[in-house]
C-alpha cells in the first residue's frame, strides 16, 4: 500500500502541512501563555517540526543516503509526539519548570531502539521489542482517555490516529500501516488535530461565571488534573463544612439533590472563591481566572450549578 504521489509531491505536502501547523500554533500561543501549558505547547511545536522536518530533509539532503538513516530519524520524530502529553502530566507549579528534563529523559528512553540501531550498524534496522510496542499503544491511548469528556476530544483522537500512522510497523500488528507516504499522512493528521483544537476552543459560556472558569480549565487540562483539583476542593469543602461539593460537572449541593438551588452565604462564597483561586494558581495565572470568573456577586450561587 502506498500513496500514488511522487516524492516531490509528498515533500511539498509535508512542507505545507508543517508550515500551516506552525502558523496555527504560533497564533494560538496566546491561549496558553498564562498557564502551565506553555511547556506542552513548546513540545507540540517541536514534535511538529521534527516530523515535518525529517520528511523535508530526507528528500532534499538524504536522497542518496541509506534508508536506515531515514528510518532512525522518523522513529525518533514519531517518539517526540509523546512529549506534549508527558509534559502535561507535570504541568503544575512548581515542578513544571523542572519537568522538561523528565520529558527529555523519557524521549531518550523511547528513542533507545534507534540509538541502539545506530550504534550497532550493519543495516539491521530498528528492532522494537513487543513490550515497547504495547507501551507505545498505552501512551497513544492516554491522550484520548484524558480528553474524552472535553471539547477537545475530537482533536486528541485525531492526534492519536496520527501517532499510529507515524509509528506504523513499530506497533503490534502494524505492518499494514507501514507504507510509502504514511509519515506524510501522520503529519497531515497532526495538522487536522491542531485545526480541530482551534475550532473547538470557544466556550459556550461568554459571561464571567464559575461555569466558564471550570469548563475552560477541565477542557484544557483534561480529566487527569481536573479530577485532582476536584479532590482537593472537596477536601476543603468537607473540612469547612461547606454546603456544596465539587464534581466533573461543576458545583453541586452537598446533599446531592439536583432539584434544589444551591444556597450559600456570601462569607462561604468568598471562602470558596479564595480556595478555588489558590488551587488553580498552581496551573494558571490570576489574570486567566479573572478573565473567566471575576468578582463574586450576590447572585453568583444560583449560577454555580453544573455547566
Amino acid at each position: 500500500m502506498s500513496l500514488a504521489l511522487s516524492g516531490d509531491a509528498l515533500t511539498g505536502i509535508a512542507a505545507l502541512a508543517m508550515v500551516f501547523g506552525v502558523v496555527l500554533l504560533l497564533r494560538g500561543r496566546r491561549g496558553v501563555r498564562e498557564t502551565t501549558l506553555v511547556g506542552p505547547w513548546w513540545w507540540l511545536l517541536a514534535s511538529l517540526l521534527a516530523v515535518g522536518g525529517v520528511e523535508i530533509v530526507a528528500h532534499w539532503l538524504l536522497a542518496g543516503a541509506s534508508r536506515d538513516w531515514l528510518d532512525l530519524l522518523r522513529y525518533v520524530a514519531a517518539m517526540a509526539t509523546f512529549c506534549p502529553l508527558v509534559s502535561l502530566l507535570g504541568a503544575k507549579r512548581p515542578q513544571s519548570r523542572a519537568w522538561k528534563f523528565i520529558v527529555l529523559s523519557l524521549l531518550g528512553v523511547l528513542s533507545l531502539p534507534a540509538i541502539r540501531a545506530l550504534a550497532v550498524g550493519r543495516g539491521e534496522g530498528i528492532d522494537t521489542h513487543v513490550a515497547r510496542q504495547w507501551f507505545a499503544v498505552a501512551l497513544i491511548a492516554v491522550g484520548p482517555l484524558n480528553y474524552v469528556l472535553t471539547r477537545y476530544a475530537p482533536a486528541t483522537f485525531v492526534f492519536a490516529l496520527a501517532q499510529v500512522f507515524l509509528l506504523g510497523e513499530h506497533l503490534p500488528g502494524g505492518q499494514n500501516l507501514a507504507f510509502a507516504g504514511s509519515q506524510v499522512v501522520g503529519l497531515m493528521l497532526i495538522l487536522l488535530a491542531i485545526c480541530l483544537t482551534v475550532v473547538c476552543r470557544g466556550s459556550r459560556h461568554t459571561a464571567k461565571s464559575f461555569a466558564r472558569l471550570w469548563l475552560d480549565f477541565r477542557s484544557m487540562y483534561g480529566s487527569l488534573w481536573s479530577l485532582r483539583v476536584v479532590e482537593r476542593l472537596n477536601a476543603e469543602a468537607e473540612s469547612h463544612d461547606w454546603p456544596v461539593r465539587f464534581c466533573w460537572g461543576g458545583m453541586v449541593r452537598a446533599d446531592g439533590d439536583p432539584s434544589l438551588e444551591i444556597e450559600i452565604s456570601a462569607e462561604t462564597m468568598t471562602a470558596v472563591s479564595s480556595t478555588m483561586r489558590a488551587v488553580l494558581s498552581r496551573f494558571v495565572s490570576p489574570g486567566w481566572i479573572d478573565e473567566r470568573w471575576g468578582e463574586v456577586t450576590p447572585g453568583e450561587p444560583r449560577a454555580l450549578a453544573r455547566g
